[in-house]
């Protein structure tokens, strides 16, 4: 943590956090939120850290009810908010914590899942859910975003065959929303 304390970022967002300590939390408005695994909440939560304020959630939702529904159960892993650094303009907030691992088949069995996947990928991530909200709800280019954290992908995944690819399509879609 004296690290982060000696970075001295007005804005963190972090994942995969155990405890926030009392050395940070004094100079930061903090928010934890419990992280959800593939069937139950992780040990560890995603955090949002800003010198500032921490305000109203930003909302997140898909076209449809089920996507929705995935996204209330891991809202754990992302957290959405408006921040206000001091002496600074608000931010748009998300710290995406996206599992290394599909979302289970049973959440959206029966529903059309192609149009969020690209088509290399035989699953559906959180993070193409993540997508699709942002989609569904673009955000507005005069605002200013944040959406960081370990979203696991990388273009460089889809360079090893051990992998479907289709990383490259996640953030050609972020960058269509001017996010990248």
């Amino acid at each position: 943590w004296h690290y982060l304390l000696e970075l001295d970022p007005d804005i963190a967002l972090l994942q995969e956090v155990n405890a926030v300590p009392p050395a940070v939390t004094r100079e930061y408005a903090c928010l934890r939120t419990r992280a959800m695994g593939m069937t139950a909440f992780q040990n560890f939560h995603t955090v949002i850290l800003v010198r500032g304020e921490i305000g109203e959630p930003v909302p997140l939702n898909g076209s449809q009810a089920w996507i929705d529904d995935i996204l209330a159960t891991y809202a754990g892993n992302l957290p959405s908010r408006v921040v206000h650094p001091r002496g600074r303009p608000p931010v748009k907030v998300i710290a995406a914590y996206s599992p290394p691992w599909q979302i289970p088949w049973h959440y959206f069995e029966g529903a059309d899942v192609d149009a969020l996947r690209p088509t290399q990928q035989h699953a559906v991530w959180l993070v193409d859910l993540l997508l699709a909200a942002l989609e569904h709800r673009p955000p507005d280019p005069e605002e200013s975003w944040i959406i960081a954290g370990d979203l696991n992908l990388s273009e460089t995944f889809d360079h090893d065959r051990r992998y479907a690819g289709g990383n490259g399509a996640w953030l050609e879609r972020m960058r269509s929303l001017g996010l990248v």
